[in-house]
């Protein structure tokens, strides 16, 4: 497989701390070309291998016509998925899947930030938790994000408006400001004002994980963020730079968060990717 693609780097300062991750490849020295350079990596995998893959799009309209998709593909599909779908017996499920117009991003320099967050039963939050992820503090022009669950259920009540993906469901769910909502696993949500309060509580017994990703202004209002309870583990999985946003262009931006996993011995070829892409190897292991 040989990946030709702008990732998204992971933070290495993050408050969030570190999980032990031995599946994954021993990290390599610094690019100095940075996560803009585009050579191509011949890439194999040695065995079954499970990712969480982020992908963003500016231009949403202008990148499905510039990509067609396949009979059968209703979704706009990442081309890294489509290469990696042509590859072989490729099992790739759609997490969550939201758009943001040009209205609804935050002004100015921007930053995505990609995080898993366990909360165990009984905790509380005030808060989503993207802003607590080393964010400079609450963006003066907000953000937007979306999170889906991986496992347990959760009763959330958000002040501003949001929309709900079920699990197996393809139209949206509207949800008003403050009116309460539980969400179980293959449940997602999308937040057009991220850093609106929020009531977050456990249902039941079990933990709830989650996975999301965050777009939020780098101006700082001057207000810290609000800081996780030190019962919920946090961990940033992979974080832009403002200069990464830049290069993307102007225009509604479309989300993705997927598991895909591969078959031993998948292997792909160069491909021309759209937006920014971030992979994270959640089992097996890959040589590029």
């Amino acid at each position: 497989m040989a990946v030709h693609s702008q990732r998204l780097r992971s933070s290495s300062d993050s408050p969030f701390p570190a999980e032990p991750h031995h599946d994954a490849p021993a990290p390599r020295p610094p690019n100095p070309r940075g996560i803009h350079e585009c050579a191509k990596r011949a890439v194999s995998h040695a065995a079954t291998v499970a990712l969480l893959l982020l992908t963003l799009a500016v231009g949403y309209v202008a990148a499905r016509q510039q990509a067609p998709e396949a009979p059968g593909m209703p979704r706009w599909t990442p081309v890294m998925v489509r290469a990696l779908a042509a590859a072989g017996n490729v099992d790739d499920v759609v997490l969550v899947e939201g758009r943001f117009g040009l209205d609804t991003l935050p002004a100015g320099s921007k930053e995505v930030v990609f995080y898993r967050l366990t909360i165990p039963p009984g905790e509380t939050l005030t808060a989503l938790a993207g802003p607590s992820c080393g964010c400079p503090g609450w963006p003066v022009s907000g953000g937007v994000g979306a999170e889906a669950v991986q496992s347990g259920r959760y009763r959330l009540s958000f002040a501003a408006p949001i929309q709900v993906q079920r699990r197996g469901v393809a139209t949206l769910e509207a949800i008003p400001a403050h009116v309460e909502v539980v969400l179980g696993p293959g449940d997602a949500a999308i937040y057009p004002e991220y850093t609106a309060d929020a009531a977050i509580s456990v249902v039941g017994d079990d933990p709830v994980q989650l996975v999301g990703v965050a777009i939020v202004g780098m101006e700082s209002s001057g207000a810290p963020a609000p800081k996780l309870p030190p019962t919920v583990r946090g961990e940033e999985l992979s974080r832009s730079t403002a200069a990464d946003w830049e290069k993307l262009g102007t225009g509604a931006v479309a989300v993705t968060i997927r598991h895909v996993t591969l078959p031993a011995g998948t292997q792909i070829a160069p491909y021309e990717p759209i937006g920014l892409e971030a992979m994270r190897v959640e089992r097996g292991k890959i040589m590029r």
